[in-house]
């Protein structure tokens, strides 16, 4: 019920900017202005709202609240009011549970839709309690604004969703985590401390790194300032090395307090033994001295033995059949060209000529199609990633992942198994970075074929509609039929171990920086479809994969190009090799498969792994 209620779509009511705010005021508000379109949420039902965030920032104590910024998203609405609470508080009034606020509560009228500028009639400000702001009113016309009235960012915040409704939500509820958003309303502060140019760094309190070479951390910064900040300039120490940088932000940090951006920074390696410290100052905003109260932030730098990059494990789920799955598949290629060493891509196909039949790594019953997830911790769009907007976003989630540091490095190599090549045989050696006196690690093993394609394979295509705007890399799939031929499929496992992993791998006890070997041998002789046809197009496209697990989530992955075979080209098939000797099977164009042809045509004939197509008189 929860999730029919928080259906989203996006707003087409409130598209313009919230209003400035003056030069020495600063705009608190869950919706950074980032140029996101906002998101409507609500019930569905006529029936009475009360919905708020909160302010618990300490440094913002002391700062006074002179007005509200509100986005209106409908006229049908009636009993409009804002208000400052410092408690959420309902009381029964005439029967009716009435939220209460004991600071103040202004009056509003919903005359059009857009940004509302409420002053309140007395400043308030924020002492150590925090204070709620939040809007109520009453939905009185059904309609499709009306059913999700309240306008929101797709941002997360443990305070920026408190929700109270006379028939669904009968009591305060914070809902930001499950609904998935925050309410977009503005809260104008101002005060006598507040600084133009004004940027606060954030580093891990510890940062890993090799012993030798280049270190490397993200540096968050935070805008506590009243205006964008559009370049920086840094300083830093580690150990007895110093360094320092400018930079011009390709997109300026926007004029809300604690507006977020990041940079990478790197710096010496420490070849030590012990922890050092790092310390990082933003010196620099726009040019101008950085006038915050916290310029300035500390880590620790913890020199590692074993540091491992962490390449994220990315599958996808689909299959020819489905209509929606060509943006699975261009945007599974797209990462596969962006970035070729930083994820591992495992294209899980279901009931087509690719799928194996095997148990996959998720229950497909009821799964969309296609689906996709990344270290089998979280699935996304593969279309839009985090991006509302509709745009090749899919990167975002895997590059997210990507940073979280591996508890583990694994190498991996293969080779063949015999002269005939007819297996493959896999190492991987996996080293850790910690003694793990206690863990649940265990290892997956994936054989992946590139480049595999046949004349009577298609795409079922859901995008044949010429002037889209999927963008160029949709290309192959608007405007060109409800059935596409003649694609090459890459990333497709034609072999895999448990999925769930082999947990007799390691020792009950891990210890840091010593390599544990585990082999696996992948017979070619497996690697058939459903209808018993081998996967195995050609040797020189096939690639091993390695995956740790720790438990049911994938904490690091590579993989390895299996070597060609001396003197080979390409590489022959394990079915029969005199496929002039096997039965002929007929298809149509469509992929049709027919006793024999019934009437002069273009027909694809295949014999064993053999197709061509002829023309029949």
């Amino acid at each position: 019920v929860l999730a029919v209620m928080l259906a989203l779509v996006l707003s087409a009511t409130v598209q313009a900017q919230q209003p400035a705010t003056s030069s020495s005021e600063l705009l608190f508000s869950f919706w950074k202005g980032d140029e996101r379109k906002l998101l409507n949420f609500g019930d569905s039902k006529k029936e009475a709202y009360d919905a708020a965030i909160r302010i618990t920032d300490s440094r913002l104590v002391g700062k006074t609240i002179t007005r509200l910024i509100l986005p209106i998203n409908t006229v049908d609405a009636e009993n409009c009011s804002a208000w400052l609470s410092t408690e959420l508080k309902l009381e029964t009034v005439d029967g009716v549970k009435t939220n209460v606020p004991d600071v103040c509560s202004v009056p509003f009228s919903a005359e059009e839709t857009g940004w509302l500028e409420l002053p309140l009639p007395k400043p308030y400000t924020i002492t150590e309690k925090g204070v709620y702001v939040g809007v109520s009113f009453t939905i009185t016309q059904s309609g499709a604004a009306n059913n999700k009235p309240l306008l929101c960012t797709n941002d997360v915040n443990a305070d920026g969703m408190y929700i109270h409704t006379g028939k669904v939500y009968l009591n305060w509820q914070s809902i930001s985590q499950t609904a998935g958003m925050s309410l977009a309303m503005g809260v104008v502060l101002s005060g006598d401390d507040i600084e133009p140019h004004s940027l606060r760094p954030v580093v891990d309190n510890v940062v890993y790194g090799p012993k030798v070479g280049v270190s490397t951390t993200y540096v968050a910064l935070s805008n506590i300032g009243y205006a964008a900040v559009e370049s920086l300039d840094y300083e830093y120490t580690v150990g007895a090395d110093k360094g320092s940088g400018h930079i011009d932000l390709a997109e300026p940090i926007p004029a809300r307090y604690d507006a977020r951006s990041e940079f990478l920074l790197e710096f010496p390696s420490q070849n030590s033994d012990v922890e050092v410290p790092l310390n990082v100052s933003i010196t620099k905003v726009n040019g101008q001295p950085n006038t915050g109260a916290e310029t300035a932030c500390t880590s620790m730098v913890h020199p590692l033995n074993t540091f491992a990059k962490h390449r994220p494990l990315v599958e996808e789920y689909t299959g020819m059949w489905c209509v929606s799955c060509p943006t699975g598949f261009v945007s599974m290629e797209h990462l596969r060209e962006l970035y070729p060493d930083d994820f591992v891509i495992v294209c899980y196909h279901y009931k087509d000529s690719m799928w194996l039949g095997k148990e996959l790594p998720l229950n497909t019953n009821g799964l969309g199609f296609p689906h996709a997830e990344v270290d089998r911790k979280e699935a996304f769009s593969v279309f839009a990633g985090y991006n509302l907007d509709l745009c090749w976003g899919a990167d975002e989630p895997c590059k997210k992942h990507g940073r979280i540091m591996a508890p583990a490095d694994i190498d991996v190599k293969a080779s063949w198994a015999d002269s005939e090549a007819l297996a493959i045989d896999v190492e991987a050696t996996v080293t850790f970075s910690f003694d793990t006196p206690e863990h649940n690690y265990k290892l997956g093993y994936v054989l992946l074929a590139d480049s595999l394609r046949s004349d009577y394979w298609y795409q079922a295509n859901g995008f044949n509609v010429s002037g889209s705007n999927y963008g160029e890399l949709m290309a192959p799939f608007t405007g060109t039929g409800d059935y596409v031929f003649g694609l090459t499929f890459n990333q497709v496992p034609i072999g895999f171990s448990d999925v769930k992993g082999d947990a007799g791998v390691f020792p009950a006890q891990i210890a840091a920086d010593e390599p544990y070997r585990s082999s696996y041998r992948f017979s070619l002789a497996d690697a058939v479809n459903t209808e018993g046809v081998s996967l195995v197009q050609n040797r020189e496209y096939l690639r091993v994969a390695v995956y740790l697990l720790d438990g049911d989530v994938v904490v690091n992955a590579n993989q390895f190009k299996v070597p060609a075979m001396p003197g080979t080209g390409v590489g022959r098939v394990l079915a029969n090799d005199s496929a002039d000797s096997e039965p002929a099977e007929y298809f149509t164009l469509q992929g049709v498969k027919v006793d024999r042809p019934s009437s002069a045509g273009v027909y694809i004939v295949r014999r064993g792994n053999k197709t061509e197509k002829v023309l029949i008189r």
